[in-house]
């Protein structure tokens, strides 16, 4: 059997998504922040309506602070994410921050 009785496919792999440009300021001042204590100016500063938006992303990145995304988390209120990410990603982001 030779290889031209298998079409050729490209490769796939997990894509990542797109992080919406709303959102990415606040990505980026959170990850300067070194505790909780200095991420308070810059809760104050976004939205809440992008609040949840805000800390599903930034679950996802590895350079922010586990004090950040705590306090991230608190501010946030886990009734409010359970409301806006669903229950399973609410539950993960959950037990791995809190």
């Amino acid at each position: 059997m030779s290889l031209a009785a298998f079409p050729a496919r490209p490769r796939t792999a997990a894509a990542q998504q797109d992080v919406p440009l709303s959102v990415v300021p606040a990505l980026a001042a959170l990850a300067r922040c070194g505790s909780g204590v200095d991420a308070m100016s810059i809760f104050l500063e976004i939205p809440d309506e992008l609040l949840p938006a805000v800390t599903f992303y930034a679950a996802g990145r590895t350079q922010m602070s586990h004090s950040v995304m705590r306090s991230l988390i608190q501010l946030t209120g886990v009734p409010r994410l359970h409301a806006a990410l669903g229950a399973k990603v609410t539950k993960n982001i959950v037990s791995r921050f809190m």
